[in-house]
């Protein structure tokens, strides 16, 4: 074999098997018997947002606030009294927001604060493009003894 025909072959293989191990990230689908009930083709525009409390005797109701950005910056998105462990919003995705929670333990009173960025992903299922929400649950539970 010639010097150059066989650089040419290093060549292709090369590719080719480089193709083969860039290609191996992505998970096979059968796209005949894909079951699409998990995917989502519609782009979300809004989220919902899960927030998490702690509801007890001496906290029957928490006084909530839902900031759009930093708490700080006191943009509220929602303000309320809850009365469950567990409350969700809608809210508008692609952006950063942050909830405070007040709370009494005997005569301290306590304010928890999270933060998040909701976002929404895409990602390319057979010829769909499937999305989902991320980044939409806060906890502002108590967390002391």
């Amino acid at each position: 074999m010639k010097p150059g025909l066989i650089k040419i072959l290093f060549i292709i293989c090369s590719i080719a098997l480089s193709d083969f191990f860039v290609s191996c990230d992505k998970a096979w689908v059968d796209c005949d018997t894909y079951n699409f009930s998990d995917c989502n083709e519609v782009e979300p525009v809004v989220g919902e947002m899960k927030i998490h409390l702690t509801i007890n005797a001496e906290n029957d109701s928490v006084p909530l606030v839902v900031y759009y950005g930093n708490f700080e910056d006191r943009d509220t998105a929602y303000a309320d009294i809850v009365r469950a462990d567990t409350v969700t919003y809608s809210l508008p995705v692609n952006h950063r927001y942050s909830v405070t929670a007040e709370y009494t333990s005997g005569d301290k009173h306590i304010t928890a604060v999270d933060g998040v960025e909701m976002k929404k992903k895409s990602s390319e299922v057979c010829k769909a493009t499937c999305w989902k929400v991320t980044g939409n649950e806060m906890d502002v539970t108590l967390h002391y003894k």
